[in-house]
């Protein structure tokens, strides 16, 4: 087992929150592998939040705990940005996309407008998604930890409105879900639900998160 102290050289204390990245989760049967589509940078980030989730087995024998195991089953997550635009919540919600016209002004003029809605015929998709965030790492410039969620499933986010008096609250979007197991074949290992690094500079970050969901550039 290699030693936990070589595996980052400094002390990484996270302070901070940076951008998001997610894409549609993608799972072929006949070979086994996970791949992801519609990768796009999601938002600046505002909070993300990571709970895991265990079974635990107890097992008791004259009069003393003899057995004990556990194994992660998944957990709850969910991650706050400034703006979701609508795009984004296609891709992350399933929502629908539909449009109207509308006439405008005193010549009437026709303009389509396109519209995102939720229904029955929209339960949402896994999705995968990384995020990173700035980190003191005891030298004189910052480092940076990131995070991979290799598959998640998320709901609209809630939103409340209220008249602006004499000061101005921002309404910024945050929605929850929860993470899972990965597929896999049947006699092949699982895939890791979570994973995490160090690394030292933010353009290495950004490149982290995109190669995790797969993208190039």
């Amino acid at each position: 087992m290699p030693d936990p102290a070589t595996l980052s050289k400094n002390e990484y204390i996270v302070y901070g929150l940076r951008d998001f990245y997610a894409a549609v989760y993608n799972y072929n049967t006949e070979t086994g592998a996970i791949t992801y589509t519609d990768c796009a940078a999601i938002g600046h980030g505002i909070t993300a939040t990571l709970g895991f989730r265990f079974a635990e087995g107890r097992l008791y024998a004259s009069g003393v705990l003899r057995r004990f195991k556990r194994k992660l089953t998944g957990g709850s997550v969910s991650f706050g940005v400034d703006v979701l635009k609508l795009e984004m919540q296609k891709m992350l919600f399933q929502a629908q996309e539909t449009e109207v016209k509308i006439k405008v002004g005193t010549a009437q003029t026709e303009k389509t407008i396109k519209n995102i809605g939720y229904g029955e015929a929209t339960p949402g998709h896994p999705v995968g998604y990384a995020y990173y965030a700035p980190a003191d790492d005891n030298d004189a410039d910052d480092s940076f930890f990131c995070v991979f969620v290799r598959k998640a499933q998320f709901g609209p986010p809630e939103t409340s409105y209220n008249t602006e008096n004499d000061s101005i609250t921002w309404v910024t979007p945050t929605t929850t879900g929860e993470f899972m197991a990965p597929d896999h074949k049947t006699g092949t290992p699982a895939p890791l639900m979570i994973e995490q690094t160090e690394v030292d500079t933010e353009e290495e970050a950004v490149a982290w998160c995109k190669a995790m969901l797969g993208m190039t550039t």
